[in-house]
């Protein structure tokens, strides 16, 4: 499956619940990546919700200031090189 050789990057900023939504629904369908990585800017009170999400998903959490072109850049930057693909939600 594609999804093994993918980078899953997710750009976000005070949505931990649809964060976590989304998580769970990849988890629910059964589609595993080879990683997911979020890049966040959320506020300050959202960014602690966001990193408890660590600690029930595995995925890596980058920071950054808000900006959808500037988080996605950061996510293909920080993506495993030995994936074929990357993938944005």
């Amino acid at each position: 499956m594609f999804t093994q050789e993918t980078s899953l990057v997710i750009p976000t900023k005070n949505r931990p619940h649809y964060l976590k939504k989304t998580l769970d629904q990849l988890r629910f369908h059964k589609i595993f990546f080879q990683e997911i990585i979020v890049v966040d800017s959320s506020d300050d009170e959202q960014k602690k919700k966001v990193i408890e999400l660590i600690k029930i998903y595995d995925f890596k959490l980058f920071n950054s200031s808000p900006s959808t072109s500037i988080q996605r850049n950061i996510g293909i930057k920080k993506a495993n090189i030995d994936n074929k693909f990357i993938m944005f939600l």
